[in-house]
Order: C-alpha cells, then structure tokens, then sequence
C-alpha cells in the first residue's frame, strides 16, 4: 500500500514494501524520500535498523523524514503517533523511540514521510591524497568551504568523493569550487558494498580512529564520522545501557 499526495509532498505506505518500490513511485510524480540504503530493503527494516546511504550527510537520516507511524507491540496493541501531514503535533512522538529498536518493542506496520522534489541535476567528483596528513587537510578545507555537498565521503585507501545535487548552475558552481582542491575527477557511488566492521566517532576524529584501526578496507562517511571497514586492529563497540534497553522492552509488552 502506498498512498501518496503529492500535492501535499507526504506518502503513507506498508512497512512491507520495499524503498525501491516506494522510490519508484514517488518518482513518477517528481518526488522522493530522500534516504538512500539499499532499495532492497523493506520500509520496516529501514525503519528497525535506521539504515542510511552517502546521501546521510545532505539529508539526513529516516527519522528527520518521518512524520507518523504505526506499531503493533508484543501484546497485539495497535499504536500509532504522528499523523499523514507534516504539521502535526498530536501525541507524543514515539516514531523516534521504534526508529533502531530492531523490532524489539514492536512491529511497525505502517508509516508516514514527508518528500522532497527529486533534484534537477545530481554529479559526483573524487580527488586521492597521498597521505593522512593530505587527507585531513583537504576534509577541513572541504567543510570550511562554501559549498553544501549530499554526498561527503572518503574511501580506502585515501580517495574523497563529493556528490552535489540543485539546479544546474548551483551544481556546476560547487563543482568549480572543489575543482580549486584538485577534486574534480568524475566519480559515481560505485563502493556501496557494506563491510562488515562499523564503528562512529566525531567527524574530528575520523582520521586518527583509521589511523588507530588500520583496516584493510574502509567506507568512511566522512561528514558524520560514521566508518564501515574490514579487517586491521579490534575495536570495542559502545555499549547501550541493557537496563534502559530492558525497561522500555517492558513498558511495551
């Protein structure tokens, strides 16, 4: 099920259908949900997982995208927060809660986004350094730059691919800009494979933890400070509070 209204830039759709399905349709009336994990994905598991793409860094992750939501906890309780239009302040807001719960306070069966227009042009540049020290110079000057890339990320062994998206003029504009750092080689999003190691630092302190790690390979969302990699040196995962994780699994069952 999927029901959208363009006019209003909202869909509601079935937790089972897939984002690809959802995207497609959306973008027969010139809109989209601006995420971009793999479209394979059930809108469920997007949810349950909050799996996110490259884009993360100009959109966001699902949970800015979310306006309502509807769950069915373990007792077989229907709820449901938020509603199908974008100012909606009804309830409390518990799409944020379920959003990484993994399933584990209920089952999600439904839910509302608001969209975005899909943009008129979308490129992609890469530039490699030489080393760590190059690297971490060229991302501070990236981000103090003026330009406001979708796409932010640097993948083994040392390349930084940006991805732009607006009109036309605004995207050659940046592109020109980032052409100045020498980045400026046609790219595409080519690296999506996952890796199996994940770990999240502040975007600070993103080349000193690859330093630390030394991983074979890595895809490091370099705006965010979010790193997949595999292979180098084990790393401690943080730990969530189990007694917090054990007192809301209790309050919804």
């Amino acid at each position: 099920m999927i029901l959208h209204h363009p006019e209003d830039m909202t869909v509601r759709v079935s937790a089972d259908v897939t984002l690809g399905e959802l995207q497609r349709e959306l973008g027969r009336r010139g809109q989209w949900l601006p995420i971009d994990p793999p479209e394979t994905l059930t809108i469920r598991e997007v949810l349950d997982t909050n799996a996110s793409g490259p884009r993360r860094f100009g959109y966001g992750t699902v949970r800015e995208h979310l306006i309502g939501i509807q769950v069915r906890l373990p007792n077989g309780q229907e709820i449901k927060s938020g509603g199908n239009v974008v100012k909606n302040v009804a309830g409390y807001d518990l799409g944020k809660l379920f959003i990484g719960a993994h399933g584990k306070l209920g089952e999600i069966t439904d839910a509302s986004f608001k969209l975005r227009p899909l943009p008129a042009v979308e490129k992609f540049v890469q530039g490699d350094a030489a080393s760590w020290d190059e690297v971490e110079g060229l991302l501070e000057a990236i981000a103090a730059s003026p330009v406001t890339p979708v796409v932010f990320d640097l993948v083994s062994p040392a390349r930084i691919i940006l991805g732009f998206a607006g009109t036309a003029a605004e995207v050659e504009w940046q592109l020109a800009e980032v052409a100045k750092l020498n980045i400026k080689e046609p790219s595409c999003l080519y690296y999506l494979h996952p890796l199996p190691g994940r770990v999240s630092v502040l975007p600070s302190r993103l080349i000193d933890t690859l330093r630390e790690i030394r991983p074979d390979s890595f895809i490091a969302r370099a705006g965010n400070g979010v790193i997949e990699y595999r292979g180098g040196a084990e790393r401690n995962a943080s730990q969530t509070s189990s007694s917090l994780a054990a007192r809301l699994e209790a309050a919804f069952r």
